[in-house]
Parts: C-alpha cells; structure tokens; sequence
C-alpha cells in the first residue's frame, strides 16, 4: 500500500493545481464538474498523478480530508473509506487485486483498531491491529476449518489462546510466536486422552500430567512430547510405577507400588525390566 507524499511547494498551470509527489510524478486538482481548481479547494474533488493513480471523493485545502476512493494503478489495489489530511483515517477498506481485502480501522495510514483481514483463499482474521500487524484479541478462522481465538502480537499467536482444529482437539493454553508455549492442556478428541503442564516451541517439555481415557495417568517431566526424567505411571487398577524414563519408556531406578500397599525396587533399560 502506498499513500503520495505530498511536497512542500506547489506549483499552478493556470487555475490547475500540481504537487510534485516523486521526482517524476505530479498531481493534478479538479473539481466533480471537470474543472480545473486551485491548491486550497474543498469540497468533493478528482485528484489524478502522473503515474495514474486517482482519487475522487472529499478535499479539504486540497488534502484529501473525509470519505473517498483511491485507486493505484500499477497494482490496481483500491482504497474506500475516510481519509484525515491525506491519510487513511477512521472506518475504511482496502482490496487488493489478488482478492485479499481488509475492512475496519485505521490510523495515520495504517491497520490500528477493531477491523477485519480476509484471505483470497477462504482464511479469516477478526479482531484487533496496531500498526498494519493482529495485536491484541482476535479470532483466526482457516479454509480447513481450525479456528484460533486469543491473544496476538505482531502478527503472531502470543498470549493466551484457544485452538480448536477441525477434527475436535482442542488446545487451551500459552503462545509465543505462534506456538505453544508456556502451560496449557490439550484434549485429543478421537482417543479422549488429555494432557495438562508445560509446552515448548509446540511439544510438552517440562512438567505435566497426561491421562487416558482407559484410566492410566502419569505425571511427571517431559521432554519433545515424550515422557522423559522423573515420574509417576497409575494404572487404572491403582497400581503405580514411581522411578526414571527416557524417550518415553521407562529407564533407570524405580519402584513398583501395589494398590494394596506392597512395594519392591525395579531397574529398567529402554522398557525392559532388568532387574527386581
């Protein structure tokens, strides 16, 4: 997107007004009826460069002040919407020729305030912008049908959020840069399993406690997704397994408790028990 920087001197052929915009582009004023007017005209008004691009809407002292269109004619993106002493300014839209469009806010030219960002390909963002970028709360919809809804910074996930993908699972948790991180539980829709604790750059590393629908639970660290250091495994009968893991196998010292009570030291190695 760009908006004409407007020079300091402005020059008149006749009662026409001209603006140096670049070193090669000019700007010419002229009012709805096609006559040519001078540098302070308000009221509505056809701005047209040299380059081809167009205006037409409210002027005021010649700035492009109020509601109005302008078209670029290299990319033929279009602009409608308010405009305060020849910036973007209030409720506006803006579309691009590859079929993108956004429709909200804007301020000094840029995407600030409550708006909305379509996607050409079905993709929708609603929600808050702060200089062109998602900052704030908002609400990601894919075309395949996973939604996001949460905190953004600088075009990231990065807060808190909820994602929900298409097939049901379900993610409530930390974000930073648009992965999870931080603490967080996510629900496996299909298997009903469910896991609660730490995240890093999108995989369970730190502490956490993961359940089956069958009843089993272990809680402990993890590391890459995996059970990995100190924990405990509960069968769904009662019994438990206290001791180390690696890789997600139970590895190193440990000790077997009974529901019942009874209790006797284990050493495994990659899941095999090697000693009792």
């Amino acid at each position: 997107m760009r908006t004409p920087i407007f020079l300091i001197s402005l020059l008149y052929l006749g009662l026409s007004l001209t603006l140096n915009v670049q070193a090669d582009v000019t700007m010419t004023l002229t009012a709805p009826d096609g006559k040519a007017v001078g540098g302070d005209y308000s009221g509505q008004g056809i701005a047209t460069w040299s380059n081809g691009d167009r205006y037409e809407g409210e002027l005021k002292a010649g700035k492009r002040h109020g509601k109005g269109i302008y078209t670029w004619a290299d990319s033929k993106d279009q602009y409608a919407g308010e405009y305060l002493n020849g910036e973007r300014q209030g409720q506006g839209k803006y579309t691009w020729t590859n079929g993108n469009r956004y429709e909200g806010r804007w301020e000094k030219g840029e995407r600030t305030g409550k708006g909305i960002f379509a996607w050409s390909n079905g993709n929708r963002y609603e929600g808050s912008f702060v200089a062109d970028n998602r900052t704030g709360k908002g609400k990601l919809a894919w075309n395949n049908g996973d939604v996001y809804t949460g905190d953004f910074k600088d075009d990231e996930r990065t807060g808190k959020g909820v994602y929900i993908w298409k097939n049901g699972d379900r993610y409530e948790g930390g974000y930073l840069n648009g992965r999870r991180h931080g603490t967080g539980s996510y629900t496996w829709k299909e298997t009903g399993n469910k896991y609660v604790g730490d995240w890093e750059t999108n995989q369970r590393t730190g502490q956490g406690i993961y359940s089956w629908k069958t009843g089993e639970r272990y809680e402990g660290a993890f590391k890459d997704d995996q059970r990995h250091g100190l924990g405990t495994m509960f069968s769904a009968y009662g019994d438990r397994y206290e001791g180390g893991f690696e890789n997600d196998k139970r590895h190193g010292d440990g000790k077997m408790i009974w529901a019942n009570g009874a209790m006797y030291e284990v050493k495994f190695e990659h899941g095999q028990q090697v000693k009792r």
